[in-house]
């Protein structure tokens, strides 16, 4: 048996007493410090004063979370508010529409990015793998990641970075696309943004950087399929 002095009761287990002390009107126990207090309203001054303890002031009552990261989260998540703006939306959609353009997030692993182009790029990763290499059987998700496996000799054929320039060259649509200065091989039909490799110029058209695009019938969208039947 085990004798609770604040209001002299015996209880047969520690389990009876957490339970007493928890759940009892008459007492206000702080089970995170295992600290009593004189009543509820001690026990709430405790919580703000303390710095074991984050309170969410939205909730009623309040509601006690173990650190300021999950008090956030909390908040965020329960009652579609972001702690950053300090505002609060009632539609979710709204919140994360929120989420997505003021704070970079990724709504497919919910990770926060500094930048909108970090973002874009973390993206890259959720992107299925449905396009088969020139030359081998690897799946992969974007033309230039393919075209830069190759360039790298990183499949069956027997080609490298400087082969794949010369292929580029030899499409009939290369007017498009290449350099206007001899300082670079190609550069942007758009922006002329220039490039020294495909995958480079692949790259910069797939990130949105300009309004260039590899629709059916661009000249690049014409290039992939030129360098699928050369290799």
């Amino acid at each position: 048996m085990t004798l609770y002095l604040p209001c002299n009761k015996r209880f047969g287990s520690a389990k009876a007493l957490q339970q007493h002390q928890e759940t009892s009107s008459k007492h206000a126990y702080c089970e995170r410090c295992n600290k009593h207090l004189a009543n509820p309203n001690a026990l709430q001054q405790h919580w703000q004063d303390s710095p074991r303890h984050h309170i969410c002031r939205d909730c009623d009552p309040p509601y006690d979370l173990p650190n300021m990261k999950e008090l956030d989260k909390h908040i965020e998540q329960r009652h579609q508010k972001c702690v950053a703006c300090n505002i609060k939306y009632d539609d979710q959609r709204d919140f994360q529409r929120h989420d997505i353009d003021q704070h970079n997030l990724c709504i497919d692993c919910e990770q926060y990015f500094e930048t909108p182009s970090n973002l874009r790029n973390h993206r890259q990763t959720h992107l299925a793998k449905n396009l088969k290499c020139f030359g081998c059987k690897r799946m992969i998700s974007k033309y230039s990641h393919m075209v830069l496996h190759v360039e790298n000799a990183g499949c069956a054929l027997e080609v490298d970075c400087e082969d794949v320039i010369d292929l580029a060259s030899e499409c009939k649509h290369s007017f498009a696309y290449e350099s206007s200065t001899n300082d670079y091989n190609f550069e942007c039909p758009t922006c002329a943004t220039p490039f020294q490799t495909v995958s480079g110029l692949l790259q910069h058209v797939e990130s949105d950087a300009c309004e260039e695009d590899m629709t059916s019938g661009s000249a690049l969208s014409k290039l992939i399929l030129f360098l699928r039947s050369r290799l």
